[in-house]
């Protein structure tokens, strides 16, 4: 026999989910299935109907309330969600306070002149924790905290095995296009404004789900944005998650523009060779790995009202991340003016030297930006850049200028760019990600 029973709040698939799980926990109820979009769980029994009070306390106990539901509201109405949602920021500040003490905000090994196989593994190693995996950090913890949420029933193992897929891809593609840029010895080099676009994308697809994640605002948590099907909607599309798409997805991060996979990508087009060119990527995959199932092992193993906290600390973290990037992405685009707030002092000018009617500017690229980052420059002199990078293979070597139409790699020793100041006001340059930044200010 069959009962249909109205249910409030739901708004995805992981609520069908918690809601079946609890009710097939009552014993007269052999089957149910939930319906998001009609808001309402169909359950089937044989003999007995179950009482009211046994499926209301399962419903309830799954965090969501029987009756018609009511329209969505923008902000939260139950206490429960603030309380949790003060614990995650509370853990939140924490965690960053204690990464913060040990230093892991600004990892770094001295990587030197040349890109052995072991010094890749520690640049992946380095990218998997620091602050240039913002980009890549924030997409694998939504997904992380996605795959979890959607799939609450799962055991630690079922939950976890996405993320060896999501890695397997990463280190199976890496090697296949490390080793095709390898051979072809050329990689096409987006300018910075199509780079600063597409982080601006993902940045806003962070902040998207970054606020369904935390659940304070009901009507933004009803939204589910996909990808159009022409872009990839077979891949990551309203389809249940398979090995397949996890897979794929991982080898597709191989494009995202990471300043520290653009900078190993360097190293795998100097190689000139199909077989080094795949290794070196591979080995950088291999090397971010263990931060990105660390993020996987965590998402998996928190179940009930630990796991709602668990979602919103990954809500928050990935907020944080969106904001970031767009920031950054702001900067690449031209859309928004660059401070030299990273790396080096805002109020460092560097000394400018005139020879032969040319403006000389020395500046070196260590790991952590540029120094000096702040420069005065005449109008109408041609200037003589000259970049020394001491740590090519970081994500601040990978240099663009949206105003120049520069965006090029820095290579170990000394790069040189010229140009001709024409306007009056800033000329903005950053790496890849628009992380680290300084800017020349040309006067008269």
């Amino acid at each position: 026999m069959k009962q249909t029973i109205s249910i409030q709040g739901m708004h995805c698939r992981a609520c069908e989910a918690a809601i079946q799980k609890n009710l097939e926990s009552v014993l007269e109820i052999k089957n149910s299935r939930a319906n998001f979009r009609k808001q309402t769980v169909d359950i089937y029994f044989d003999g007995a109907e179950p009482s009211e009070n046994a499926i209301k306390k399962a419903v309830e106990s799954a965090g969501y309330n029987m009756g018609q539901s009511q329209k969505l509201p923008w902000l939260a109405r139950e206490a429960r969600e603030y309380r949790q949602f003060f614990i995650a920021a509370g853990i939140i500040g924490a965690l960053y306070f204690i990464i913060w003490l040990l230093g892991l905000t600004n990892l770094n090994f001295n990587l030197g002149q040349s890109a052995s196989y072991s010094i890749i593994l520690l640049v992946g190693l380095t990218a998997g924790v620091s602050t240039c995996m913002a980009l890549i950090g924030g997409l694998v913890l939504g997904f992380a905290a996605s795959y979890s949420e959607k799939h609450a029933g799962a055991s630690f193992l079922g939950k976890f095995r996405p993320h060896l897929f999501f890695n397997l891809g990463r280190v199976v593609g890496f090697f296949v296009l490390g080793g095709a840029i390898g051979a072809a010895g050329a990689i096409l080099n987006p300018s910075a404004k199509l780079s600063g676009f597409l982080i601006l994308v993902a940045a806003l697809m962070m902040l998207i789900l970054g606020l369904r994640l935390i659940n304070i605002f009901p009507k933004i948590a009803h939204f589910q944005p996909t990808l159009p099907s022409w872009l990839g909607g077979k891949i990551l599309g309203r389809t249940e998650y398979t090995p397949a798409k996890t897979f794929l997805s991982g080898a597709l991060t191989f494009f995202l523009p990471c300043g520290f996979t653009q900078a190993v990508q360097i190293a795998a087009i100097s190689s000139a060779s199909f077989l080094s060119g795949g290794l070196i990527m591979a080995l950088f995959a291999l090397g971010t790995a263990p931060g990105l199932l660390g993020l996987g092992a965590i998402s998996s193993s928190f179940k009930g009202a630990k796991a709602q906290i668990f979602f919103k600390i990954a809500g928050l973290a990935v907020i944080a991340f969106g904001l970031i990037n767009i920031n950054n992405g702001l900067i690449l685009t031209g859309l928004k003016s660059a401070s030299a707030s990273t790396g080096e002092s805002a109020s460092v000018i560097g000394g400018v030297k005139i020879i032969d009617d040319r403006q000389i500017v020395n500046m070196e690229q260590w790991a952590y930006g540029y120094k000096p980052n702040h420069f005065q420059i005449k109008k109408g002199l041609p200037v003589r850049w000259i970049i020394n990078s001491t740590n090519p293979y970081t994500c601040a070597s990978s240099l663009v200028a949206p105003s120049l139409d520069l965006a090029q790699p820095l290579s170990a020793g000394n790069n040189i760019v010229e140009f001709t100041p024409q306007t009056l006001g800033r000329i903005n340059f950053s790496c890849g990600m628009g992380m680290y930044r300084g800017y020349f200010e040309v006067i008269n």
